[in-house]
């Protein structure tokens, strides 16, 4: 299963590798097959969590939390901050909680897992780039950075920019954020979407040309869908 081989290699797993095994993991089950109710899944991520986290089970959690994460992340959460599990346990299912935050339905995880790196930056603030890897090929990392930046915790900021400049070496992921420029200004001029940017702001203040073009290029297309409609 996905997460399964995830866990088995957690510290070594290139994020974007495992992307298509997660939509694969993600539909697997059918759409119109429903998972059980709100209770069911309760208690089948209740009964896990007591038991052993093997892989299978935390294989279970994650696929159960990328479906129903409003049951599912309160209960990851509880179980990371009881103080109840092993360090290595604890690990694996807060990286549980990463890969969950990095799907394009991962707003709710993504902000539990922001609460929790800020109020124990020694131990959860690593995940705010492993969310950010995560994101990679199943939503946009740089919607996920604008969250980021949107809380003000400087600890967070700081892995994010770390993390941006790390990630920002190729054209592909200027598109990216490009896109997500896009979102957050819609029928707004290149100039002005960008003279505030955060996360420009975070970098150097200065506007990659690179991130110029391909704003331009984005914010024009979808200009010209919108005379089309």
């Amino acid at each position: 299963m996905a997460f399964k081989s995830l866990v088995s290699r957690w510290l070594f797993v290139v994020p974007i590798a495992i992307s298509a095994l997660a939509v694969q993991e993600a539909t697997k089950l059918p759409s119109s097959e429903d998972p059980g109710t709100d209770t069911e899944i309760a208690l089948a991520i209740r009964t896990a969590l007591s038991e052993e986290l093997t892989p299978s089970a935390l294989d279970r959690i994650a696929v159960l939390a990328m479906r129903r994460s409003a049951v599912a992340v309160p209960l990851i959460v509880g179980k990371l901050t009881s103080g109840s599990t092993a360090k290595a346990d604890n690990r694996k299912l807060a990286d549980v909680l990463a890969y969950v935050s990095g799907a394009a339905t991962g707003e709710m995880a993504a902000d539990a897992l922001l609460q929790l790196a800020e109020s124990d930056e020694g131990r959860y603030g690593y995940l705010v780039s492993r969310s950010l890897d995560y994101s990679w090929g199943r939503a946009n990392p740089f919607a996920l950075a604008y969250r980021v930046v949107s809380r003000g915790h400087a600890a967070s900021r700081a892995k994010l920019a770390e993390w941006l400049s790390i990630n920002l070496g190729n054209r592909g992921a200027y598109r990216a954020w490009a896109a997500a420029v896009a979102d957050r200004n819609e029928g707004q001029t290149v100039e002005n979407a960008l003279a505030t940017d955060a996360l420009v702001q975070i970098l150097s203040g200065e506007v990659p040309e690179a991130l110029r073009s391909e704003t331009r290029a984005v914010l024009a297309r979808r200009a010209a869908l919108n005379e089309k409609r």
